[in-house]
């Protein structure tokens, strides 16, 4: 894949001399051995800090890394993640990345799959290297890992296969209508990937150099259209056409009424989002969301002014769907 073949440009760190260190130790599998003990053993707020202090050490050097594997814990279940010599910047950033970047959502994702009765399916829109998907499956929740970058998908299908899952996984993207679409990504970011002009924009003007291609695009209704009812829990993380995903995903809100976690940065696309929800009689929640939490739904002018970025929209007329589990996939 691309991204395996190229090293990422110099990331400045502030302790370079520590940064070293951690890389001498990661490169060893004996030394490794002992910090996978060490992490696994860290709090969700540790986690975060690790990812936050060490993803990117190994961005812009020739560091030579016995190749391997590094192990997460997820509700009980082990997951392996593959470490490559050759893609080690790439690889490295997305073990720590499954429970330490976002791990608001990662919280939440803990809560919900807590409650008496999994989710039927989790459709995950805009995969990037299917660290979510990974999460889930690890719990034997069926799984939609949608992503139309293909340079994504080789990573995210090795994942797999350490794991002995069998992946869904789906080359397009998702929006207001089938068709095709543009794609423009940093080829050594490929999560800021979009399809759409305004993000394109802030991409170029923050001097990133991006690939283009055209890619599918499907709707959810069209994709999940003749599904059962059952229980759904939707992550969308589109780069800005999310507004475009919900269009595309009315019939399936309509009919099964799917827990929503989404991303939405501040800007003007946020007040139609908000709309949209309420004529679908949503709420929008702060993340971590748990079950016992008594925070209450953000009104339009809270969520205009959150500076989070992601967040979970709960039906308030469908909350049975998750209460039972009658015919319910």
């Amino acid at each position: 894949m691309g991204q395996a073949r190229t090293v990422p440009p110099q990331v400045q760190l502030e302790n370079e001399p520590l940064s070293h260190l951690m890389r001498v130790l990661i490169a060893s599998p004996e030394s490794r051995a002992v910090l996978n003990r060490i992490y696994r053993d860290l709090s969700w707020t540790e986690k975060a800090s690790c990812y936050a202090r060490w993803a990117k050490i190994f961005r812009g050097t020739d560091s030579y890394v016995e190749s391997g594997t590094w192990s997460i814990s997820f509700l009980e279940a082990d997951l392996l993640l593959p470490l490559k010599s050759e893609r080690i910047w790439l690889d490295w950033d997305s073990a720590l990345s499954a429970l330490g970047h976002e791990s608001e959502i990662k919280q939440t994702y803990e809560a919900l799959l807590r409650r008496p009765y999994l989710p039927s399916l989790f459709v995950d829109v805009g995969a990037n290297y299917g660290t979510h998907s990974l999460l889930l499956l690890s719990q034997g929740v069926p799984v939609i890992t949608i992503e139309p970058n293909v340079e994504c998908h080789s990573c995210f299908i090795e994942s797999c296969s350490l794991n002995g899952f069998h992946p869904r996984l789906l080359a397009c993207c998702l929006g207001a209508s089938d068709g095709e679409a543009t794609l423009w990504y940093p080829p050594l970011e490929t999560w800021l990937g979009t399809t759409v002009l305004p993000t394109q924009k802030k991409l170029i003007q923050r001097g990133y150099p991006l690939e283009e291609t055209r890619v599918v695009q499907r709707t959810l209704d069209s994709l999940l259209g003749d599904i059962n009812p059952t229980r759904i829990l939707l992550k969308i993380d589109t780069e800005g056409s999310e507004l475009s995903v919900f269009a595309g995903a009315e019939a399936v809100i309509d009919r099964h009424q799917p827990i929503i976690i989404f991303e939405s940065h501040k800007n003007e696309s946020r007040t139609p989002l908000f709309h949209f929800l309420e004529k679908w009689k949503y709420s929008v929640f702060r993340l971590p969301w748990r079950e016992d939490r008594s925070e209450t739904a953000l009104c339009l002018r809270e969520f205009l002014e959150a500076q989070e970025c992601n967040f979970l929209a709960r039906s308030n007329v469908g909350a049975f769907i998750w209460s039972t589990g009658d015919g319910l996939g």
